[in-house]
C-alpha cells in the first residue's frame, strides 16, 4: 500500500518533467563568402513543438523573395517508425511578436536528406525563428537536422 502511495505522489513529477523535444544545435550561424547558414538540430516527441531561437537575415535586406528564395536542407531519423514532422517558418519586426510566414515541409517523413526552398511568401521580416511540430501519429523519439542557406547575390560580396 505504502509503494501505490508513493507511485502517485512521483507520479505528477514524471508527467511534469516530459517535454516536448530538445535543441542540440539551435539557430547556429556559421558566415560563408556569399551569406550563411543557419544549422538546427534536434529531438523531438511525436506530439511536441521546438521553437527555435531567432535569428536575422540583414544581408539580404534588398531581396525580391518573389525570385531569389531561401534554400534548405533536412534530414530525420526515428528509432521505430518513420518521423512526421512539419516545419514553418516564423517572422518577426520586434523579435517578441513571431507569426507564421511559411511552411517550409508538413508532415515529411522523409529519412534521406531532402532540398527545398521557400519565398517566405514574398514577406520580408527582419527577425525569423523555425518552428518543428511532430505529427501525433508519427514515430515516438525522432530527431533530425535542418540547415537553411541564406545567400547574397555575388555583385553585392563585399
Amino acid at each position: 500500500m505504502k509503494k501505490i502511495i508513493m507511485l502517485l505522489f512521483l507520479l505528477p513529477l514524471f508527467l511534469i518533467a516530459q517535454t516536448d523535444g530538445t535543441w542540440t544545435t539551435n539557430a547556429e550561424t556559421t558566415k560563408l563568402v556569399q551569406g550563411k547558414v543557419i544549422k538546427f538540430t534536434f529531438a523531438l516527441d511525436s506530439a511536441g513543438t521546438l521553437t527555435s531561437n531567432s535569428w536575422t537575415v540583414d544581408e539580404q535586406d534588398d531581396f525580391l523573395w518573389s525570385t531569389e528564395t531561401i534554400q534548405f536542407a533536412y534530414k530525420f531519423t526515428s528509432s521505430d517508425s518513420l518521423p512526421k514532422i512539419t516545419g514553418t517558418i516564423l517572422g518577426s519586426m520586434d523579435n517578441v511578436n513571431f507569426v507564421v510566414i511559411d511552411t517550409l515541409f508538413s508532415n515529411a517523413v522523409t529519412e534521406t536528406m531532402t532540398f527545398g526552398s521557400t519565398d517566405m511568401n514574398s514577406i520580408h521580416a527582419p527577425y525569423l525563428k523555425l518552428t518543428l511540430t511532430g505529427i501525433e501519429l508519427g514515430a515516438a523519439d525522432q530527431g533530425g537536422w535542418l540547415h537553411i542557406y541564406h545567400y547574397q547575390r555575388r555583385d553585392e560580396v563585399p
